[in-house]
Formats: structure tokens, sequence, C-alpha cells
């Protein structure tokens, strides 16, 4: 995949500088997306990398990069490439897979949460049952009629803590803190589109997007 940069209108990339010539230079893609090849084209004021001057060299997005004397901004000239990238690819296999991975995540997190709080908002019941069981054994001259109201209201009590619970809210919160990363983050690596809203399954079994006009596929072995 090529991405080409220059003065001319039909570039990717168009650097509008009188030092930069039509078809200045271009970045040659790698198969797997990763490595970029800044690569002159022969101009007129040449390519610079880092301040020297370069027939090809493998670039990242820390290095300077300057066509003529127009010093570029990397982080925009990256960014453009990125979209380029994107808009030409079809094949998201390996960012989908990613994306069951996300979700395999958050299901673990989110029944952690659950499993965690669960305990925690039984901790007050626990707490009273026990308090009332050492206050029996340790006063056994309690009165029936006041031994069991006593094991009833503990258990009432413990209960309403329990459902009242600050561990409760608590919980609520965080879920939907984490429910809202999750669906922030389980889009379509093309376009965005959101896919939380089936299982990972669904998109699996479904090879693309759920919007029409994105031509993301993806091929999962099961």
């Amino acid at each position: 995949m090529k991405f080409t940069i220059g003065r001319n209108a039909d570039n990717n990339y168009i650097v509008d500088n009188d030092t930069v010539s039509g078809d200045h230079a271009e970045i040659l893609v790698s198969d797997d997306f990763e490595t970029f090849t800044l690569v002159d084209l022969e101009s007129t004021n040449g390519t610079y990398v880092n301040e020297i001057e370069i027939v090809s060299k493998k670039i990242t997005a820390k290095d300077v990069i300057r066509f003529g004397s127009h010093r570029t901004d990397q982080g925009n000239l990256f960014d453009q490439l990125t979209k380029y990238i994107k808009s030409q690819r079809t094949d998201f296999t390996q960012e989908f897979g990613q994306l069951l991975k996300i979700e395999a995540a958050y299901k673990t997190k989110r029944r952690s949460l659950n499993k965690n709080y669960s305990l925690i908002a039984m901790l007050p019941r626990l707490v009273i049952t026990v308090l009332v069981v050492v206050v029996i054994y340790f006063f056994p001259n309690i009165k029936s009629e006041l031994r069991y109201p006593l094991m009833i209201g503990a258990t009432f009590l413990g209960s309403t803590i329990s459902t009242l619970g600050i561990s409760e809210r608590k919980k609520e919160e965080l879920l939907d803190e984490l429910k809202t990363e999750f669906q922030l983050n389980f889009v379509c690596p093309k376009c965005g589109s959101e896919l939380s809203g089936k299982e990972g399954i669904f998109w699996k079994e479904k090879k693309a997007c759920r919007n029409k006009q994105c031509n993301a596929t993806w091929q999962i072995k099961s």
C-alpha cells in the first residue's frame, strides 16, 4: 500500500509549500500495517528524517520529517496515514480478535464486582448474627421470650443494613462505569459503530460490521 505526499492535489497528503515537489515522496505500508518506509521520489529539494537527507528509510511517529524546507507535523501526518490505511482495508480480523478479548475482560470484571460486593453486603448480617450468638452463649439465662425476638430482630436489622448499604450503591456505580468503558471500546475497528448491543459471538458469526456503509469484515476461527 502506498501513501503519496506532495504539492499536487491528487496526493494522499498535500503539502502546500513551494519547496515541495508535485509528487515529492511516498510512504510504503507493510502487509501487516505496522512498518512504514518513507521514500523520496527524486524530489527537487529532498526529503529529510531527523535532519538527514534520505532516499528510503523506515519511520515512526517519533521521527522529525521534512519535505524541502517544510517541516511536517508528524502527528498529523501519521493521523492521516492511519485514516487512509483504514479506508483502504477491509479485513480487520486481528482487531476483532482484540475486541473479543475486551469483551471477555469486561465479563470477568463484572462477575468479580458482583461477587465481591455481594460478600460485602452480607458482612453486616453476618456480624450481627455472630454477636447475637455470642450474647446467647455467654448469657444463657436470657429468657426465651427475649431470645427469639432478639434473633429475629438481628436478622431483620442485618438484612436492612445490607439492602440499604453503601456497598450496593457503590457496586451499581462501578458496574455503570465498567459498562460505559466497555461500550466505548467495543466498536467496529474501522468505522467506530457500536457493537455492544450484541454478544461478541453474534459478530463473530456475522463476520461484518453492523453499519451497511462500512465494508469491514473479519474471519475468526472457532
